[in-house]
C-alpha cells in the first residue's frame, strides 16, 4: 500500500468520525429541545416509575398507542384508615402493566413548564418530597380522536390550580347525569374534568344543561369554579337542534333558569333513539388527558369521594414514609366503593361509614349485581383496622384470582396506561383491561 493511499484512507476515517460526531450532537440537541425536563437530574440516579414522582427530573408520559412491552402488573392494596375528614374508605396501589414510555404532551407542541414545589402547611417535622410535574395548556381546542370530534376544554373552569397542588377528578356522562355535579363538587373541593357525549341533538341539550348548572342552581358558583367540560361526538352524528357554538360564544351564553334540564337514565336522548353505543372509555380518556394535575382520579360521576381526600392524599405521598411508596414499580391507589340507601346522609369518614355498613344502610358497590367486580383484597380486615388521623397504605395486592374481575377505581398519574377505547359501555363487562 502506497503512502498516498494510506493518507487517503486516514483522511476518509477522520471525515467519517467527524460526520458521526456531528450526527450524535444533532440528535442530542433535538432530544434536549423536545424534552427540556431531561436537562434536570442525572441518569445515574435511576428511574423509578412511582406514580407519585417524576424522579431525577425526568417526566414520563404516554398514550395508548405508545405503550411498548411491559411487566406483569401487581395490584397493591393500600388504604386510608383515618377517622376524620382526612381518610378515604379504602385505597389500594396497583402497578401498571407496562413500562414507562416517553411521548409528546397531549396538548401538542406547546411548551410546558415544570411547576414549582408547593409549600405544605403540615405540622409534621419530616421534610416533604416535592411533586414535580408539567403544566398543561387549558385553552379550548378541537381535534379528531378516532371517529369522534372532541371539543377539549369547551367550557373551562374559572379557577386554576398548579399541577402539583391538587388532584383532578375525571369523569364522563351524557347531559342527563349532570345533576350529580353539585354534590360531587362540594365533597371534592378540587378540579373536576367532565367529558360529555353529545351526538346529534344531545349537543343542544348538553349546552342547555351545562349553562343551567353553571348559572341557575345553588351550587353554580362551585361548579363554575371547579368543573371543566369537554364535548365529544361521532363525526357521523354532528351537533343538531342548535347552532354550533364556538368556545367563546359558549362562555357568553345565558341560561334559561325557568327550564331545568331533564335528568335520569330513563330520559329519551338522541343516542338512545339512534341506538348508538356509549363510548365510555373514550370519555374517560378525554377527561383524563385534559387534566392539568399530576395526580388524577378517574371515576364515575355518581360516585362521591370522602371530603378532605385531596389534602390527605398529597400529605401522604409527599411525606414519603410509606414502604409501599418506596417500591420501584409504578403505583396507583384504589378506593373501595359503596352504595347507600336513598334518603340517607352520605358518610364523611370511615367511622360513619362503618356504622352504616353494620346497619346495612350502606353495602359494597354492586353487591347485588356483580359482587366480584368490586371485591377488594383484605376488605374485611380493613374494617377492623384501628382508626388513625392520617392516610396510610393498608395492603399491597394483585389483580389475580379470585380478584381477576375486579374493576378498580383509583388515583393515579398521567403515566398510567389509558383505557382501551375499543371497549364500550354495551360491550365487554371488563372496561379496565389496562390494569391487567
Amino acid at each position: 500500500m502506497t503512502a498516498s493511499t494510506i493518507r487517503r484512507n486516514k483522511n476518509l476515517c477522520i471525515k467519517l468520525s467527524l460526520a458521526l460526531n456531528i450526527c450524535v450532537l444533532l440528535y442530542l440537541a433535538v432530544q434536549l429541545w423536545e424534552s427540556p425536563s431531561l436537562l434536570k437530574g442525572s441518569a445515574s440516579q435511576g428511574l423509578v416509575g412511582e406514580a407519585g414522582d417524576s424522579l431525577s427530573g425526568y417526566v414520563y408520559k404516554r398514550t395508548l398507542n405508545s405503550i411498548k412491552g411491559g411487566n406483569t402488573g401487581l395490584i397493591a392494596l393500600g388504604s386510608g384508615t383515618g377517622n376524620g375528614n382526612n381518610s378515604i374508605n379504602s385505597a389500594a396501589v396497583v402497578t401498571a402493566a407496562q413500562n414507562p414510555v416517553e411521548h409528546d404532551d397531549v396538548d401538542g407542541p406547546t411548551r410546558s413548564r415544570v411547576a414549582p414545589p408547593v409549600p405544605t402547611t403540615s405540622t409534621s417535622s419530616k421534610a416533604k418530597r416535592p411533586i414535580q410535574c408539567l403544566e398543561k395548556s387549558m385553552s379550548p381546542r378541537t381535534a379528531m380522536r378516532g371517529q369522534y370530534w372532541v371539543l377539549y376544554n369547551y367550557v373551562p373552569a374559572t379557577e386554576t390550580f398548579s399541577c402539583n397542588e391538587t388532584i383532578t377528578y375525571t369523569t364522563h356522562c351524557d347531559h342527563t347525569f349532570l345533576d350529580n355535579l353539585g354534590p360531587l363538587a362540594k365533597r371534592w373541593q378540587g378540579p373536576i374534568s367532565v367529558a360529555i357525549y353529545t351526538p346529534g341533538t344531545d349537543y343542544r341539550d348538553a349546552v342547555r344543561a351545562v349553562t343551567y348548572y353553571r348559572q341557575c342552581v345553588n351550587e353554580s358558583d362551585i361548579i363554575s369554579r371547579l368543573v371543566t367540560f369537554h364535548f365529544f361526538f361521532p363525526y357521523k352524528h354532528k351537533p343538531q337542534g342548535l347552532e354550533f357554538l364556538s368556545a367563546d360564544k359558549m362562555a357568553k351564553l345565558k341560561a334559561d333558569c325557568s327550564k331545568p334540564p331533564v335528568i335520569g337514565e330513563d330520559q329519551k336522548t338522541y343516542r338512545k333513539a339512534h341506538s348508538l353505543i356509549y363510548p365510555v372509555n373514550v370519555g374517560r380518556n378525554v377527561a383524563r388527558e385534559t387534566a392539568n394535575s399530576h395526580y388524577i382520579f378517574p371515576s364515575d360521576i355518581e360516585l362521591y369521594p370522602n371530603p378532605g381526600l385531596i389534602p390527605a392524599f398529597l400529605e401522604m405521598v409527599q411525606r414519603g414514609d410509606e414502604k409501599a411508596l418506596q417500591r420501584p414499580n409504578p403505583k396507583v391507589f384504589v378506593s373501595s366503593i359503596f352504595e347507600i340507601r336513598e334518603g340517607h346522609e352520605l358518610p364523611n369518614n370511615k367511622r360513619e361509614l362503618l356504622k352504616l355498613l353494620k346497619s346495612n344502610i350502606v353495602i359494597p358497590f354492586h353487591k347485588m349485581v356483580c359482587s366480584q367486580c368490586h371485591a377488594i383484597p383484605k376488605a374485611k380486615e380493613w374494617r377492623v383496622e384501628p382508626l388513625t388521623d392520617d392516610l396510610h397504605v393498608f395492603h399491597i395486592g394483585k389483580r389475580i384470582q379470585p380478584y381477576q374481575h375486579w374493576e378498580p377505581i383509583y388515583i393515579g398519574t398521567h403515566s398510567d396506561p389509558l383505557y382501551d377505547e375499543r371497549l364500550s359501555w354495551e360491550g365487554r363487562s371488563d372496561k379496565m383491561t389496562q390494569v391487567i
